[in-house]
């Protein structure tokens, strides 16, 4: 720590005081010592990251509508749901709700 903060102090008074500068031998000499004083940076740890088992898909989320409260393609309310069409990922109830959406704005433009 001592002859580095001495080194430093040295560069810090040749920058200020231009009459030092040839104890050092000059600017070019002041880079390459400076040049050879500045350590690499060490690599990056290299993570290892386990090979995880293949994830199962979520099950899919059935459309459920007011009048029935029961999911558009017939399944147990006991499954997931959603009364949001767009968020629905069953097949059946995005075909259904296409349709009765689709009916809806025929009823009503």
């Amino acid at each position: 720590m001592g002859k580095t903060s001495t080194w430093l102090l040295h560069l810090g008074r040749v920058a200020i005081a231009r009459h030092a500068y040839a104890e050092i031998g000059g600017w070019r000499r002041l880079w390459w010592r400076l040049w050879w004083r500045v350590e690499p940076a060490p690599a990056p740890l290299k993570r290892v990251v386990p090979d995880l088992p293949p994830a199962d898909p979520p099950p899919p989320m059935h459309l459920v509508i007011a009048p029935q409260n029961r999911p558009l393609c017939g399944a147990s309310i006991r499954e997931l749901w959603t009364i949001e069409p767009e968020f629905a990922t069953c097949p059946e109830c995005k075909r259904e709700s296409e349709a009765a959406l689709l009916q809806w704005w025929v009823n009503n433009r």
